[in-house]
Parts: C-alpha cells; structure tokens; sequence
C-alpha cells in the first residue's frame, strides 16, 4: 500500500456542532493525498453520527474513553502514515489551499521541522473577527519570549516528530503544543508560509478562552525550567535563560490576573527580578 504524504490528525471531544464543517474543510483541500485519522476521545453528543455521515476511504476513525487531546493525539501519531503530519483541532477549519502550500513549502526545505501559516480568527457562527499575520520564526524571539509564533494549520515533518519521546507529553495538558515546538526547535529551524490558510475558532469551550487555572500558570513555569535545563543548549539559546524564564512567569501571571491576583503579583514579582522591563 502507498503511503499518503500527509497524515491529518483531528482529536475530538464533543465537538459534534462544528465537527462536520471541520472535517468537510479537510476532505476538499486541493491537495489530496493524505489520510484523515480522527480519534474520537470518548464523546458523548453526536460525534459518532456525524463521522458516519462521512464515507470518503481517506478517513480514518479510532474510539477510545476519554483520556484527553494529549493521548488522543499521541495515538493517531502512532498509527500516521505520512511523511509530515498535521494536527487540526476539531472546531478549526482549514481554508482549501492549505495542504498544497503547507506541503510544498516543506518539500523544498530540508532542514525545516514545521512550516506555519497565518490565520483567521473566527467566531460560533464561522464568521471572521480578525486575520492573524504569524511573525517569521527566530528562534531567539521565541526562547527570549517563551511563546511559539506557531498557530492553527501548522505541518510537522513527521521524521523530526519521530526524533521526540513523544509529540506530546502528558505531563503538560496546557502547554503541549508549545513544548513539542521547543523541542522541534532544537532538531531543526520553523518556516513561515505567509499565507491564510487555517482558522481559530473562539468560544466559549476552548482551553486558551474558558480555563486560566493555576495548573495552566504553573505548567508554563515548570515547561520553562525544563527547557532551561537541557544538557544540548546551544550558547545563544542557554544565554536566555534568565529572559525566557522571565517570559514563562509573566505568561503564569497574565493566566492568573483575573482569578488570583495575590499569586499573580508573585509571579510578576518573580519576572521582574530575572529580568527587568
């Protein structure tokens, strides 16, 4: 059996309200060879009903109970196909170019781990509130500030993902992805497309809007310090460490400026002594 070039992997949790036009945004890219791996993670809507309406043989489904986007996430890894891989959150669609230009910009960069494109930002109904231009990636800005220029629609190079112990690690539910976009960093540089071709829906259920909790804030502290902590550190990326580890505590405050002040003011506190602004 031929290998597909690409491995689409969608985690969903009932999702089921925007789960077809997410995966319907998928199956019409002009670029069309790639398998779609959903893993449905244990729903409890319509989730099932909505993936039996689809019936192309690009797609797909595993079920598991529900142990979160991380594990849901790790096995459909496991079972890709692909040589890059793309992780599609289940209420995100993806614009119809978006694989053909994904691809491409990686088939002719080698060395590159993850391409990026910009984004929109959309709402319940599906409609725009703003375009998202990404910045090009440094890796210095991103140590520096501790936080990926990597959105929605990113294409991972799945020989590099390999390279891992694994995409995600469980032991960060809130910062994953920006971990698994350190550590690709250090096995090879990320490239911007700057082109819209992936969206970001905002609602009241996603993670980054409805949970700013002192697990999310001490996770970021404790991604930091590990990083921090690597035996491979190139010179120019250690030399941040005080800067980025400034970053990660004045990420934790802003998490808790709303629920928390005292421990917030800590953490800024903290910032501020590591690295004066």
């Amino acid at each position: 059996m031929t290998s597909p070039v690409v491995s689409v992997i969608t985690p969903t949790y009932n999702r089921a309200e925007f789960l077809k036009e997410t995966v319907g945004s998928i199956l019409n890219q002009t670029f069309e060879n790639f398998e779609y791996i959903i893993v449905d993670d244990g729903s409890t809507d319509e989730t099932s009903k909505v993936l039996h309406a689809f019936k192309d043989p690009r797609v797909h489904v595993l079920k598991q109970s529900n142990h979160g986007e991380v594990s849901a996430i790790n096995r459909a890894w496991s079972n890709a196909r692909g040589r890059y891989v793309a992780i599609v959150s289940s209420d995100d669609p993806v614009l119809p170019l978006w694989l053909e230009d994904m691809v491409a910009t990686l088939d002719g960069d080698a060395v590159a781990t993850v391409a990026y494109p910009d984004w929109i930002m959309i709402d319940d109904e599906g409609e725009t509130e703003k375009v998202i231009r990404t910045p090009d990636y440094r890796q210095y800005e991103m140590v520096a500030e501790f936080e990926a220029p990597v959105g929605p629609g990113a294409l991972i190079r799945k020989s590099a993902g390999d390279l891992l112990s694994t995409p995600r690690r469980p032991e960060y539910r809130y910062c994953a992805d920006l971990d698994m976009w350190l550590r690709l960093s250090m096995i090879g540089h990320l490239v911007r497309v700057p082109k819209v071709l992936a969206t970001w829906r905002s609602h009241p259920g996603s993670i980054s809007v409805a949970e700013k909790t002192h697990r999310r804030a001490e996770e970021l502290v404790a991604l930091a310090h590990e990083f921090f902590s690597r035996k491979d550190l190139p010179f120019d990326v250690e030399v941040l460490r005080n800067r980025g580890l400034s970053s990660a505590f004045k990420l934790a405050a802003w998490v808790l400026e709303d629920t928390d002040a005292t421990i917030a003011a800590e953490y800024t506190r903290r910032a501020n002594y590591l690295f004066p602004r």
